[in-house]
């Protein structure tokens, strides 16, 4: 059974964005880098150290740690966000450094260079604050990694990462040259039917539907003569009369494609233009 030494995981269901959301050292050191990044700026990928969301140390001692976050400090004044881990790092029984040098550390920590000061103002911590300078980088890469690999952490970002670089692609909107804000939407919805190269009719009842946001249904193999009211016959050096394109011959046409009954209100596209559904080609 677990008992109270056990780390909890945060509730996934109170999971906010902004600098009102509560962070402390409860929470997974994953998941709180996590919510750090939703603050603004990115570990491992912002360059300057005052770009990075908090400054990455890690706790010294010579015990296995039970837990990966040992303290959490918010930023104040021009402090940034402080965080100490223990899940990694050079010293300790898990880093490369010899435990001597921990042990130095240590002593070095727990000295008192003035009677009644508070330990933390006091404590020989020069050593522990180099190495940190090195540590900071190594921590934020390992966060890195992670984060590139799970999909889940990338679509938080504004401009997706990857996960969205590959579904524009399967969409066909990879392109700055390709894109359009009315339809990308819709597309990226359907960018798996999008990527296939076999025209169906689901694909095109799927995208119709998502676009209009009315049901769609195709009926294969199915043609029909439609009647051309006397006002919209071809007549020549009127409009849509070019060959080719939009000339017809007679008060009917034979057509595959047959729209079905719809009231004007229901017709009428919610999202994209209509324009714009017209000049995209599946």
């Amino acid at each position: 059974m677990a008992d109270d030494a056990r780390q909890s995981l945060p509730d996934l269901g109170s999971i906010g964005s902004g600098r009102s959301e509560g962070l402390s050292q409860s929470f997974d050191f994953f998941e709180l880098l996590r919510r750090l990044e939703r603050r603004g700026g990115l570990f491992g990928h912002s360059g300057r150290l005052e770009r990075e969301p908090a400054r990455l140390g890690q706790h010294v001692r010579l015990s296995f740690s039970a837990r990966d976050v040992v303290d959490f400090q918010e930023a104040a004044d021009n402090a940034p966000a402080r965080v100490t881990v223990a899940n990694l790092g050079l010293m300790g029984p898990e880093g490369p450094l010899p435990l001597h040098l921990t042990r130095w550390v240590l002593d070095r920590l727990s000295q008192r260079w003035f009677t009644g000061a508070d330990a933390r103002q006091t404590s020989d911590t020069t050593f522990v604050d180099f190495v940190n300078i090195l540590q900071h980088r190594m921590i934020a890469l390992y966060y890195r990694a992670w984060a590139d690999a799970h999909s889940g952490v990338q679509v938080e970002r504004a401009v997706g990462g990857r996960v969205r670089a590959m579904l524009e692609a399967m969409a066909g909107i990879g392109l700055p040259g390709t894109q359009d804000p009315e339809l990308d939407t819709v597309k990226l919805r359907q960018a798996a039917s999008l990527a296939s190269q076999v025209d169906g009719p689901e694909r095109l009842t799927l995208y119709l539907a998502e676009a209009f946001k009315v049901p769609v249904q195709v009926k294969e193999f199915v043609a029909a003569w439609i009647s051309v009211p006397t006002a919209l016959q071809s007549r020549l050096a009127k409009a849509y009369a070019a060959l080719g394109r939009g000339a017809t011959i007679g008060p009917r046409v034979f057509s595959r494609r047959l729209p079905g009954r719809n009231d004007l209100k229901s017709s009428r596209p919610r999202g994209p233009t209509r324009s714009s559904i017209l000049l995209w080609r599946l």
